[in-house]
């Protein structure tokens, strides 16, 4: 995730995340579909790449 043109921490956006990932599982289990699931799969891997990088600005550091 590029980050410079955000204008709050990145922190601050977990909760955008979570509600929209949660969300896109929602409605995987109402309607499943392989393509639903790739693009859950998809924005989660871009989660957890967020979440590494919150965890290297924790740590005072750049992403792993």
């Amino acid at each position: 995730m590029n980050t410079e043109h955000l204008d709050k921490p990145l922190i601050d956006y977990l909760p955008d995340v979570a509600e929209s990932i949660a969300a896109q599982l929602v409605e995987l289990h109402k309607r499943p579909s392989a393509d639903a699931a790739e693009r859950v799969a998809y924005n989660l891997a871009g989660a957890h790449r967020m979440i590494l990088q919150v965890r290297a600005e924790l740590l005072g550091g750049s992403p792993a």
